[in-house]
């Protein structure tokens, strides 16, 4: 299966068929397990302390307990709990950084290709009275050049800070990938809204990563991780199934 290289031709003139007719065939259908969870609204209102004290309702009102009913709202802050990705960086084209919003745990054991990078793709586009909304993962080295090497993860270290982790990236990114990327979305129609970038994606292994307090690192675009191929399709506009999204900036 060749993988297309005129993606926005590919558009226009395939219409359903567009880049890889993902209405059941797809490689990477939508995944609904990438949902964070953890809007837990624990809004405890204790608003039943009324101000109706009046002046004379000396007897008995004394026994009162609105002074220590507000102590319990803060028993429900859920939101520290989370292990987030938060910056990524590629450094010399071999070494990708990522950032977390605290401090990360050991990485002893975990799997280095628990990570992938992609260029990921997005159009929406209307044809023939019908709208397109597609989403598109590739290998950033391998898009441009079929007989290039993937870009692979062979080393995994913390640092260097202490809420960072390295990835040694063997091969590397191209050198040319930044450029080709810029090339590749100014050749989108007018009538396409397109946007392109490069992200890393995370499926954890047998030993996942985890901050310097236990919690595990929730899965970034698994799909991709555990893709076989080189490219993938996604249906919806705006990589539904890659959440949270943390570009990498170009190098």
């Amino acid at each position: 299966m060749q993988q297309p290289k005129l993606i926005w031709l590919g558009f226009a003139t395939l219409g359903l068929v567009a880049i890889g007719c993902t209405d059941d065939g797809g490689t990477m259908d939508e995944v609904g397990d990438d949902t964070t969870g953890t809007t837990t609204s624990g809004d405890t209102s204790t608003d039943e302390s009324s101000s109706s004290t009046s002046s004379t309702d000396t007897t008995d009102t004394s026994t009162d307990t609105s002074a220590t009913d507000t102590s319990t709202d803060t028993t429900t802050d859920t939101s520290g709990g989370d292990f987030q990705l938060i910056e990524a960086a590629v450094e010399a084209q071999t070494t990708l950084i990522l950032t977390f919003n605290e401090a990360v745990g050991p990485v002893d054991g975990v799997d280095p290709s628990d990570f992938r990078i992609s260029m990921a793709l997005t159009s929406s586009y209307s044809y023939m009275g019908m709208q397109y909304d597609y989403s598109y993962y590739a290998d950033p080295n391998t898009f441009f050049d079929e007989y290039a090497m993937p870009i692979g993860m062979m080393a995994i270290a913390n640092g260097p800070n202490p809420d960072q982790i390295s990835l040694t990236l063997a091969p590397g990114f191209n050198v040319d990938a930044c450029a080709q990327l810029a090339g590749l979305l100014a050749e989108a129609p007018p009538e396409y809204m397109a946007d392109g970038h490069f992200f890393p994606h995370y499926a954890p292994g047998d030993i996942p990563l985890t901050s310097e307090g236990g919690v595990e690192l929730a899965a970034i675009g698994p799909d991709w991780v555990l893709e076989i191929e080189n490219y993938a399709n996604a249906d919806g506009y705006g990589w539904p199934n890659l959440d949270p999204q943390v570009p990498i900036p170009c190098m």
